[in-house]
């Protein structure tokens, strides 16, 4: 019984000896698998980051050479940091850093917008950011030499991977259009202009005033007179065209010296013309003009023994009071312009007032 027992005792050690012996090699079996998986997968990635990087660096170099081949100016801007990077060429056309902090608020480009587009660059940086696919502008900046070159930009927006909706970034392109805008507003102004007097025909006076008058306030006030020179038919009929043609230049020449570049001066028949004062302040600026075209028109032409004598009718018609569009306002002028012509001519007439004597 002795024997048996000790012999019993002998093998239960030996069972737990061999069992730890195992399972702490097959430990360090599965120790070794680990770390190979783990090595495997570390080379992959490593791999991976380095394919990555060589990607990337690419896609920088493509990037480079496209933007030097193109003639237009790259752009890539961040909607969250509101950074706008240019490519090279923005220095080379314009000789300014090429890129620029806090784009979106206006504070450093606005400045070397042309003035009267300031509106359509504004526009161009609320839409950064925005629901809109493909942003589209067109304005004239500012070259290092001082001139002004129209620019098209064209961007496209990228959004987020994980959001179709939330956009991050801009990419597009800046052209320079100056040469086609030149020539676009060349055979526009050929299509616009009388040829004779070089103000607008009857066509354009209408077209731009009345789009003068849509993008007016309530609040503003514009004056449109009609002026008509008295007594041109015995120009023609005394002198000849051609002496009648100098007199209408003259009357023209005049009209130029006295008004805006925002005013509108238009030809609407053979010796009628319109013109259009913006925003007006007072009725005594109107008034003062009336008088200085009367003065102005009012001469004596002589040939020999002949002479005639030139003078100037106006009516005149007040925005929004008398007309809310250019037809509107041409007509009550016209009625103004009646009431003037069966007075003995040279003088001015307010719709529904008295003819003024010039």
């Amino acid at each position: 019984m002795t024997k048996l027992v000790e012999h019993s005792d002998f093998s239960i050690t030996d069972f737990w000896i061999n069992y730890y012996n195992e399972t702490i090699t097959l430990i360090g079996i599965l120790l070794i698998i680990l770390l190979l998986c783990v090595f495997v997968i570390m080379r992959k990635k490593v791999k991976k980051q380095g394919y990555d990087l060589r990607e990337s660096q690419f896609q920088e170099e493509r990037y480079r050479i496209l933007a030097e081949l193109s003639n237009d100016i790259i752009f890539d801007y961040d909607i969250y940091s509101d950074q706008m990077v240019y490519s090279d060429k923005y220095i080379e056309n314009f000789g300014r850093k090429s890129v620029i902090e806090r784009f979106a608020e206006l504070k450093e480009e606005m400045k070397y917008v042309y003035k009267e587009d300031a509106f359509a660059f504004e526009n161009f940086c609320k839409q950064l950011g925005g629901e809109k696919q493909k942003i589209e502008a067109e304005y004239r900046m500012k070259r290092s030499n001082g001139d002004y070159v129209w620019c098209y930009v064209l961007g496209r927006t990228i959004y987020s991977k994980d959001s179709q909706v939330r956009p991050i970034r801009v990419v597009g392109k800046l052209s320079n259009i100056d040469i086609q805008k030149r020539e676009v507003e060349k055979l526009q102004f050929k299509a616009e202009m009388d040829a004779m007097t070089r103000v607008y025909n009857k066509v354009a006076t209408k077209e731009r005033i009345d789009k003068f008058i849509n993008n007016s306030r309530k609040q503003d006030k514009h004056a449109l007179l009609i002026v008509d020179m008295d007594n041109f038919k015995k120009i023609n009929d005394t002198f000849g065209h051609l002496k009648g043609d100098e007199v209408l230049k003259e009357g023209v020449g005049h009209l130029k010296n006295m008004f805006r570049g925002d005013d509108i001066i238009g030809r609407i028949g053979g010796d009628e013309f319109v013109v259009f004062m913006s925003n007006v302040t007072s009725r005594e600026d109107i008034v003062n003009k009336a008088k200085s075209i009367g003065k102005a028109f009012y001469k004596t032409y002589s040939e020999g023994d002949q002479e005639v004598t030139v003078s100037a009718s106006i009516g005149i018609s007040i925005f929004p009071m008398d007309g809310e569009n250019y037809e509107e306002l041409l007509d009550k002028s016209d009625k103004a312009l009646y009431e003037v012509k069966r007075n003995d001519k040279n003088g001015f007439c307010f719709y529904y007032e008295e003819r003024k004597k010039l």
